[in-house]
């Protein structure tokens, strides 16, 4: 019978189990807020009422929370609603958090079939290309678990090694510990810059219905070219108010902070 732990409950002063209450209550109300809303903006969504669905969806967001379904679901709701460079850009972000959906790629690429702008994109450095499509296969938490991975296979063949009895045993134990251990590092690198990429893509969306590339960062500067909704471009640099950015065809030039919004 359990009966230290009933006679330690009976110790607790009355203002103890109210403390205890509180949080318990606290923590169940701040899980079920989110999951409360998920429920109406799908049920919203469901009913073709999309504006209800993305304010749902969006409190979610302001809140703290993220998940690829919720930005999935607002990307979707944001689509219905012709909003192409929002549905883009949380597309995107559904994406880094589940970089192997396939709902979410195809989605994606049917919202990029929608844009305006034609570019023909310059080729990246096979290298740089490489990387960042190995990258992209897996969560910052996914290359980490493999690494570990690796790491744990290192071990038990270093530990063969020293404890095996047969000499061939040993040898192949040394063998697998060192491929290992040099394997491990791969994955963890790319944890490093997964990491770095998710909090800092340095890769924005188009939200504005149209915008004018200028060639400083001035409105009276000269305009480059107009470019439109849900174009996907990379950040350079910020002054003050606006971004210098690059397009996927490599024309350099400005745009105010206001009209993008990063990955």
């Amino acid at each position: 019978m359990n009966t230290t732990a009933c006679k330690g409950l009976r110790r607790l002063s009355p203002v103890s189990l109210l403390l205890i209450f509180l949080f318990l209550f606290t923590g169940m109300t701040a899980r079920a807020q989110p999951d409360q809303l998920m429920e109406e903006g799908n049920a919203a969504y469901a009913n073709k009422n999309y504006e209800r669905a993305i304010e749902a969806y969006e409190k979610i967001l302001a809140d703290g929370f993220i998940s690829d379904a919720l930005h999935y679901n607002l990307a979707n709701a944001y689509f219905r609603t012709q909003q192409l460079g929002k549905a883009i850009l949380h597309y995107e972000k559904a994406q880094q958090l589940a970089p192997g959906d396939q709902d979410i790629k195809h989605n994606l690429e049917v919202a990029y079939g929608q844009q305006v702008d034609e570019m023909e994109p310059l080729p990246a450095f096979f290298l740089s290309q490489w990387w960042r499509g190995l990258r992209s296969r897996l969560s910052t938490n996914g290359w980490t678990i493999f690494g570990l991975f690796l790491l744990w296979v290192s071990a038990a063949g270093f530990l063969l090694w020293l404890m095996g009895k047969e000499r061939k045993r040993r040898k192949q134990g040394f063998l697998v510990g060192i491929i290992a251990l040099a394997l491990c590092v791969l994955p963890f690198a790319l944890a490093i810059s997964r990491k770095s990429y998710d909090l800092h893509s340095k890769e924005a969306i188009l939200l504005a219905p149209e915008a004018q590339l200028h060639f400083a960062p001035d409105t009276d500067s000269q305009v480059v070219l107009t470019i439109h909704e849900g174009l996907k471009l990379d950040l350079q640099d910020r002054i003050s108010d606006w971004y210098k950015v690059r397009l996927p065809n490599g024309e350099i030039g400005w745009l105010p902070v206001e009209v993008v919004s990063e990955i």
